[in-house]
């Protein structure tokens, strides 16, 4: 390996320990060890548990626990909109759909929690039981 090859590797990994996205292992006999980290992840993880809590209460308060995807959108929005005591923008900390109600419409599907049933007015969305 040349010796201007191995002065760059050092660079990134440095960098990479740095930004979080390397962390030394405690455990390890010899501290040449690293886990590979997400910075951030924790927020990203407690934001989508939470949305997907909201959206299911929402499907949960209709009659037969479905409804369609166009209407759920359409009340999420209205829900933030109408609530006048804190601003629930897009990037507020409080709005549980932080990352956008398509987003999190497309993982309560993509984890299963809803199944999808086509019909003459769109996508239905039925819970899981």
């Amino acid at each position: 390996m040349r010796p201007e090859n191995q002065e760059y590797e050092a660079q990134i990994f440095i960098s990479l320990c740095r930004l979080g996205f390397l962390v030394r292992k405690t455990n390890a006999p010899s501290g040449d060890s690293f886990n590979f980290s997400f910075p951030g992840i924790g927020k990203f993880g407690t934001r989508v548990s939470d949305a997907r809590k909201y959206m299911l209460s929402r499907i949960k308060r209709n009659k037969y626990k479905e409804i369609l995807d166009t209407e759920i959108i359409k009340i999420t929005k209205h829900s933030r909109k109408s609530n006048k005591r804190r601003r629930l923008e897009e990037t507020s900390k409080h709005n549980p759909l932080f990352y956008g109600a398509a987003f999190h419409l497309d993982d309560i599907i993509g984890a299963g929690l809803v199944r999808i049933v086509n019909t003459p007015a769109g996508r239905l969305l039925k819970l899981n039981d």
